[in-house]
């Protein structure tokens, strides 16, 4: 035996609101895919977003692997510029001679890597702070 209780339907839909749920509907109708992902994402406090931490690590390991050639080749120009006659050799001891070097034709090549070396060092610094603070790793 089955027992029947009726259903109390109340339709408080206000005149003045029947144009804000029609819209309301259309709105739901025309959401899809990313919209409608990202609609549930921030209403739900639910984000599925990949963190990529494998290819954000092998970028470190690129960063890290330019820096050492960078210093390599740092290192092998200050050493032959160490061994000359001329003011090169100062260029461990005088920034100012080291910085000019290239305006005052003695090739600037030191100061060319050590320059690039600050660049990509900064840009290293940054990657591996954003990572950090996103990853579990550090």
């Amino acid at each position: 035996m089955q027992l029947f209780i009726p259903r109390l339907s109340l339709n408080l839909v206000l005149p003045e609101n029947r144009a804000f749920c029609s819209y309301k509907a259309k709105c739901a109708e025309q959401m899809a895919g990313y919209s409608k992902l990202s609609r549930f994402m921030t209403e739900k406090h639910h984000p599925i977003l990949r963190k990529y931490q494998s290819v954000a690590m092998r970028d470190l390991l690129y960063l890290q692997a330019e820096l050492c050639h960078l210093e390599h080749c740092y290192e092998k120009q200050a050493q032959m510029d160490a061994s000359e006659t001329t003011e090169r050799n100062r260029y461990n001891r005088d920034w100012f001679s080291l910085s000019t070097s290239a305006r005052r034709d003695f090739g600037g090549k030191q100061w060319e890597l050590a320059i690039q070396l600050r660049e990509k060092l900064r840009e290293y610094c940054m990657r591996k702070f954003s990572f950090a603070s996103n990853s579990r790793f550090f």
